[in-house]
């Protein structure tokens, strides 16, 4: 956060170093912008998706859509 007295002494000085003050800050953040830009994005690798069967038919067993409500009591293996 910036300090009251620094903010004092900035509306003390002429607009034109004021100017040169934002000036110096978008620059500083632009820098920053560009470095965590760059940082943040990572590489992706193509893949493949590959199917497979699980031997039969994978159904809702709460359903036949997905039910909001369900608890899991109802399900086969819920003993």
């Amino acid at each position: 956060m910036l300090d009251m007295e620094i903010a004092k002494q900035i509306q003390k000085i002429s607009i034109s170093e004021q100017i040169e003050i934002i000036e110096l800050i978008l620059q500083s953040l632009r820098t920053e912008i560009e470095t965590k830009g760059k940082i943040s994005q990572k590489s992706f690798r193509p893949f493949r998706v590959r199917k497979f069967s699980l031997g039969e038919e994978v159904t809702d067993f709460c359903g036949d859509a997905i039910d909001q409500d369900c608890d899991g009591k109802d399900l086969p293996c819920a003993d």
